[in-house]
């Protein structure tokens, strides 16, 4: 195996050579399903890419508009003006607690995981769906709205997951939309 990994190193160039470059940027044009899911439907401009090569950074350029780029590092990905001023940005850190419902409770699972973004709010909510075969569920909910003075999300996209718990998107499981919530 060691020798399988040293001369697919080799075949790419040598790992001396990969650690004296800092940097690559290439030419992309992108597209597929992902894109029109996640409502950024692609267009087939060519665009720059660049990724540093000894830490997780990356950036695309232009993006939304010609004076804009996306800054991708762990934990936070945003939009900026060229000159480095934020338009938009997440901070992708996501805290997570597990439920285990009893058995008179019905539920998706008995056992499910729930992710909150740094404001505290519901992110994604992991479950498996027992009345439909067990199938694995990853559910992003967004687009929070005040109702009576309770927030809540006005949109769900439960996709299936995978067996590494990331979900498939082109698997759209349920969609729903919530409009004229009211409480009394």
């Amino acid at each position: 195996m060691r020798e399988l990994l040293a001369n697919a190193i080799d075949a790419h160039g040598g790992i001396e050579r990969w650690q004296e470059l800092a940097e690559a940027r290439a030419t992309i044009v992108s597209g597929g399903l992902l894109f029109d899911v996640k409502g950024l439907p692609q267009d087939p401009a060519p665009r720059e890419m660049t990724v540093r090569l000894h830490e997780e950074h990356a950036s695309v350029r232009p993006f939304g508009s010609p004076d804009q780029r996306t800054d991708f590092t762990p934990g936070r990905v945003s939009i900026e003006k060229l000159d480095g001023r934020v338009v938009t940005e997440r901070d992708e850190v996501w805290r997570g607690l597990r439920a285990a419902f009893p058995s008179y409770i019905a539920s998706h699972s008995t056992h499910q995981d729930f992710y909150f973004g740094p404001d505290h709010r519901l992110r994604r909510h992991d479950y498996h769906v027992d009345v439909a075969g067990g199938f694995a569920t990853a559910q992003y909910v967004y687009d929070c709205v005040e109702a009576d003075g309770i927030v809540l999300p006005t949109k769900r996209r439960a996709y299936r997951r995978d067996t590494h718990g990331r979900p498939i998107m082109t698997q759209l499981m349920v969609s729903i939309d919530l409009s004229e919530v009211t409480f009394s």
